[in-house]
């Protein structure tokens, strides 16, 4: 199995806990694997099934056509497939990238005790399309069980996220280099920018950088390098940290146990994260939240802070056509 490093730049800085801030870790990053097929020989899948248990990408498409959810029709991103009795989840498509794979072990590999995600099992590409053969984790989604906790339930989820988000931010690289862009400083895949057919996004050597491109590139002049400054570009401040996101921190990406005193038993969907801006985690979780819900107004504060340049950034959001 081939890899290829990371840049030497990158590091692990993390608050271990809330109450002890100001107790920062520093811990060097080992290189993610790079290669268009990889098997995790080391991964708990193996201790218990040979390579020959994984289903194949054919098999994979035909348990899918098996669905009456038209959704498996889709060759971009189908619904994923699972195998309870191998504890399997594959998710596949054109558009799941390896950069997502590399993103749960990156972020397993680093704060496996703090916040959890799937274990990566395989990742392969067949017809176009990427799978990735991941733990099936058994859980529901936030979503589904929202409604049915009582308060004491919900502000202790809020707790629980609270920390996996302060952990996950603490992701970061060295200050000589420093960028915003996905995983391996690939460019960024939000579906903010994917879906408006903008020009790659990144990556971006400053945050100042990054708001040029974000406050320009769209519309019919968005290759102009000569387009003045947008009116409303001086309201994204250049002054945050750089962190690193999850970047679709919505109810359906957080599966908790069932029953009473939930757990949160992972955060799943790291598709589009990657190192952004200090405010884009709070802007991205409100603005795929339902206005003027309990959650977007009473408890996402809880888990990340707020920041008052939300309305600026949703105005180039609307304005890109998300």
């Amino acid at each position: 199995m081939a890899g290829a490093p990371f840049g030497s730049g990158f590091v692990l800085v993390f608050d271990f806990m809330q109450s002890n801030r100001g107790s920062v870790h520093v811990l060097p990053v080992a290189g993610l694997p790079y290669d268009d097929e990889v098997d995790f020989h080391d991964s708990s899948f193996f201790q218990k099934h040979d390579l020959t248990s994984l289903p194949s990408p054919n098999v994979v498409r035909e348990v899918a056509s098996r669905s009456k959810d038209p959704r498996t029709k889709r060759r971009n991103r189908p619904p994923p497939v699972y195998f309870p009795s191998l504890g399997l989840c594959v998710k596949y498509g054109t558009e799941v990238t390896i950069a997502e794979g590399q993103c749960l072990l990156f972020v397993r590999s680093k704060l496996s005790q703090y916040v959890p995600v799937p274990e990566v099992y395989k990742w392969c590409k067949d017809d176009g399309q990427v799978f990735i053969y991941m733990e099936l984790m058994d859980g529901v989604t936030l979503e589904k069980s929202w409604e049915g906790l009582n308060e004491e339930d919900r502000l202790a989820v809020c707790e629980q996220l609270r920390c996996m988000i302060d952990a996950w931010r603490g992701l970061g690289c060295d200050s000589d280099s420093a960028f915003i862009g996905h995983i391996g400083k690939q460019p960024l895949l939000d579906i903010i920018f994917e879906s408006t057919c903008s020009p790659t996004a990144g990556p971006f050597s400053s945050v100042s950088e990054f708001h040029n491109w974000f406050t320009s590139s769209y519309g019919p002049r968005k290759h102009d390098r000569n387009k003045p400054p947008h009116p409303n570009r001086p309201f994204l401040p250049d002054d945050v940290p750089i962190v690193f996101t999850h970047a679709d921190l919505h109810p359906s990406n957080i599966l908790v146990s069932s029953g009473s005193n939930p757990r949160v038993i992972a955060i799943i969907d790291w598709h589009q994260s990657g190192w952004y801006p200090a405010y884009w985690e709070y802007c991205k979780a409100r603005w795929t939240s339902t206005i003027g819900k309990e959650w977007e107004a009473k408890y996402l504060p809880l888990i990340v802070d707020r920041h008052e340049c939300y309305d600026y950034w949703d105005s180039f959001v609307l304005a890109r056509g998300a």
